[in-house]
């Protein structure tokens, strides 16, 4: 592989050598000779043959419920002249290698590749072949891609692929339906981001009529049956079969193309461009708000959060995928890193390194009179550590529906602006995060109290957090006691409010009448002591007061009483939810805090991995998705054998 600092005749030739290349990055020929022989084969080749020029981005697919994690592929978009928009796969075991040491993240990365190194829409690299690819980093790209180009005015084109007069082949949604489920219904991809973006950014459908395009939708039919090949060689396919060029139209176009479930789609519900502008969806999932919002934020560059080890898992934003897999879906934003790099609110956000202590506003109840910070970056200054960002998690508006940690400060860890992030924590009042060895100190962010809130429609809930280095950290002496928010709980959500000498219902309601639990008699505050020392655990809750839409007999306790009901848990949904999000025993359910009971886990035991009951009890999410599948010798999973785990069956 050849990384180019100076311009070779190659480069001369199509006068693209004005770009540069860090110089960390560079792999040395052995000698001059390597070096003196390697453009004189790259001369030749271009005597006879145009190589493919193309900057290299990432795919990332969304794994549908019940499917395995899809890992992000390798693709590059050619931007010559005559192959404008061909989007090629990378593949082969010199990939790794080529690659080493090079940030593709935010696709600056620019390939030269020999046409016979080309197989249909795959680039093969390998050790025969890497010194035969040239490279660069192209700023000019860099910052057309850029991950903060994401406000303003953009529009959004589907384009249907469908061959009508053949089932297979057929996309399910006319031209019609399509829009609706894109533009027009209550909840989808086009309503999500105007509405979570505060008005930052304004997606519409694409307005002109390029290549018959008609009121945001292309439709287009292909001309072979292609069952079984694969999306991203279909697409490619069926675009140069059309003569479709993404350069005819506006620069600020994402294209959403809608194709057979016959191709072979590798178990995803969608794929995005990472970062760019185009997005795959099978038919069968072209409806969900989840998939398509979060498919698009691949587009502008943001890649997927996890939680508890678990990819996908956060709840708390849509680069999971813990959302409503429905057409309602789910009215649910993006967590703190993703809000904050996607520079909505970058006027009202703060950095820090040195600590903060103030009050902090929802990105959902932001308005423009606001003065008070919507997230906090939290700088990590050594290599041990990524930046922290803290955000409160109001549910309302945008959000009302969110998943997780409903209308309690978040706290989540991303290392680079387009990185993936993970979940730490969600506080309620009076609670704290710790995190040792930060900068050498043990970093401490609490959760202080509510400042505002209310029962009006219009009230705002807002907080007042404290940020610092324990030993020196407190909140003010004017900061309000800790309380449960007072706000109004939408859509048959559980009233959160603490009476002082009562047990919260939220902890406990499902499982006592189960008796998988018994009652505690002691008072709150003795609760409240103990969760401020870490003595309590997390289990599920059922969404309270929830029933399908058949009937308020087949609620969640129902569903929970034979095995074989939650096969169609996704069937039915009432209330914006299915059993399948609503109900524990099917695998939704919220996570909630109770006090821990008295069980000793099963001493030494370790699962197939060596993973023991305190890295179960971490996160219940690792219970939940790991709990009955690594036994180990004996046979013996982490929810026979960790007291954790057991609490949350």
């Amino acid at each position: 592989m050849k990384r180019n600092t100076t311009c070779s005749s190659f480069l001369l030739l199509f006068s693209i050598c004005n770009l540069s290349i860090t110089s960390g990055l560079l792999r040395n020929f052995k000698n001059d000779g390597d070096l003196e022989s390697h453009q004189r084969r790259n001369d030749l080749q271009q005597q006879t043959r145009e190589p493919v020029e193309c900057y290299v981005t990432e795919m990332f697919g969304i794994a549908p419920p019940n499917k395995p994690h899809r890992e992000p592929k390798l693709a590059c978009t050619s931007i010559n002249t005559s192959n404008d928009t061909d989007i090629y796969s990378i593949s082969g075991n010199g990939v790794e290698e080529f690659f080493d040491g090079v940030d593709i993240s935010d696709g600056h990365v620019k390939l030269f590749v020999p046409p016979d190194l080309i197989t249909g829409f795959n680039i093969r690299i390998n050790e025969h072949t890497m010194d035969e690819i040239d490279l660069e980093l192209d700023e000019v790209m860099r910052r057309r891609l850029n991950i903060v180009n994401n406000k303003g005015n953009r529009q959004l084109l589907v384009i249907r692929v469908s061959n009508d007069n053949t089932s297979n082949m057929r996309v399910n949604q006319d031209a019609a339906q399509l829009r609706n489920d894109f533009f027009w219904d209550e909840n989808n991809v086009m309503k999500r981001y105007n509405a979570c973006s505060g008005g930052a950014l304004n997606l519409s459908p694409y307005s002109g009529n390029t290549y018959g395009a008609n009121n945001g939708v292309l439709e287009i039919r292909p001309n072979s049956n292609m069952c079984g090949d694969h999306w991203l060689s279909a697409w490619n396919e069926v675009k140069s079969s059309a003569g479709i060029n993404f350069n005819s139209f506006p620069s600020n176009v994402h294209f959403m193309i809608v194709m057979p479930d016959c191709l072979n789609w590798e178990e995803a519900a969608g794929w995005g461009q990472t970062p760019g502008l185009v997005t795959w969806f099978p038919t069968q999932y072209t409806a969900y708000p989840i998939s398509q919002v979060h498919e698009l934020g691949h587009n502008f560059g943001h890649r997927h959060s996890g939680k508890g080890g678990i990819p996908y898992a956060d709840d708390t934003g849509m680069m999971g995928n813990r959302g409503s897999w429905s057409d309602a879906g789910t009215r649910m934003c993006f967590n703190p890193p993703k809000t904050y790099w996607f520079d909505w609110f970058k006027n009202k956000d703060i950095t820090t390194s040195t600590g903060f202590k103030g009050t902090i506003v929802g990105p959902s109840a932001k308005t423009s009179s606001d003065y008070e910070p919507v997230v906090i970056r939290i700088l990590a200054e050594n290599g041990n550590n990524k930046d922290l960002y803290v955000m409160l998690n109001s549910a309302t508006g945008a959000n009302d529906q969110v998943v997780g940690n409903r209308n309690q400060v978040l706290i989540t860890e991303q290392e680079s602006p387009s990185g993936y992030s993970v979940w730490q924590a969600g506080l309620s009042p009076g609670n704290s995060f710790t995190k040792s060895n930060w900068n050498g100190k043990t970093l401490v962010v609490k959760h202080c109290g509510v400042t505002s809130s209310g029962s009006s429609s219009n009230a705002v809930l807002k907080v007042s957090i404290a940020i610092g280095y324990s030993g020196s950290i407190s909140c003010s002496n004017n900061a309000p006691p800790p309380t449960s928010d007072t706000g109004n709980n939408n859509n048959n959500e559980r009233n959160e409010n603490i009476d002082a000498g009562e047990i919260p219902s939220i902890w406990y309601d499902n499982f006592l009448e189960s008796a998988i639990m018994k009652p505690v008699t002691e008072n709150i505050e003795t609760q409240m002591s103990e969760l401020n020392t870490g003595t309590y655990i997390s289990i599920c809750k059922d969404m309270t007061g929830w029933y399908d839409n058949q009937d308020p007999e087949f609620n969640c306790k129902w569903y929970a009483e034979k095995k074989g009901r939650c096969n169609n848990a996704a069937k039915h949904p009432n209330f914006d939810h299915s059993a399948k999000t609503a109900c524990c025993a099917c695998g939704g359910g919220e996570d909630s805090l109770i006090p821990d009971v008295k069980c000793e886990d099963e001493a030494d035991w370790t699962d197939s991995k060596g993973k023991n009951c305190e890295w179960y009890s971490k996160y219940g999410s690792r219970c939940d998705e790991l709990g009955d599948r690594w036994a180990n010798d004996e046979g013996k999973t982490a929810n026979e054998a960790c007291c954790f785990c057991k609490q949350r069956r």
